[in-house]
């Protein structure tokens, strides 16, 4: 079936992905060992996102659907000579999860109110502290009220966000199906979030190695993380960076 690799879109920084999707798939693959990859006929790149809001494609997914519908393509194997058989490439929205034909409605909730939030204490790195024009928010809160008599108006009513919904946990339950239902010996996940570690943990006890692999340069995984790996099975573990 091929090697899963498992990308966090957004965790990846933008310039990465500048030349499109497919060039930029091929550059994060060809950071993998040639352990890693062995044998396998084909990468398969999930990028997981805000694909859909209700049931139409965000504006970012309409972008990238007509990058991704060109057919696959190949690269070179890593750890092989130039002019050695290459693998196929496939490039993918993890639109739901692996094994599903259904996709997920909405991953991308739109215009939701904003969450708690209070300002940082001694937080300035104004150059004019006593003049700055950021100084209104040092006592916000979402709470804080209008100074207008009779309005019950705050900053909670007024700012909203986009947020991304089930990215992380569907690439945890695709860790985990990856293991446990295809029998997957490796997988790749490119992401520095650790909301994904309890996917790396179900994945290695059900005997599959992890690759992690970072965006950000030099990035390591938090020891708090790694040390919750056995002994015996810590070198089913491994991580790079880009």
């Amino acid at each position: 079936m091929g090697l899963n690799v498992l990308v966090d879109y957004d965790n990846v920084p933008a310039p990465l992905w500048a030349p499109g999707p497919i060039q930029a798939a091929a550059a994060i693959c060809a950071r993998l060992p040639a352990s890693v990859v062995g044998s396998e006929p084909q990468l398969t790149v999930r990028l997981y996102g805000g694909w859909k809001t209700g049931s139409i494609s965000t504006h970012r997914a309409q972008q990238l659907i007509p990058q991704l519908t060109s057919g696959h393509s190949y690269i070179a194997r890593p750890g092989h000579a130039p002019g050695a058989p290459q693998i196929r490439l496939v490039v993918q929205l993890a639109l739901g999860p692996l094994g599903s034909q259904t996709p997920f409605e909405t991953t991308l909730a739109k215009d939701r109110s904003i969450r708690s939030f209070r300002p940082r204490q001694g937080a300035t790195a104004c150059s004019q502290p006593g003049a700055c024009g950021m100084a209104f928010l040092a006592n916000l809160t979402h709470t804080t009220p209008c100074v207008t008599p009779n309005c019950g108006v705050t900053p909670q009513d007024l700012l909203v966000r986009d947020e991304q919904k089930m990215v992380d946990t569907l690439i945890v339950a695709d860790m985990a199906h990856a293991a446990y239902v295809d029998g997957d010996d490796d997988i790749v996940v490119v992401t520095s979030d650790t909301d994904i570690w309890p996917g790396v943990l179900i994945a290695i006890k059900a005997g599959c190695t992890v690759t992690q692999i970072h965006a950000t340069p030099n990035m390591r995984t938090p020891t708090a993380l790694t040390n919750m790996l056995p002994p015996g099975i810590s070198s089913y573990f491994n991580e790079i960076s880009l």
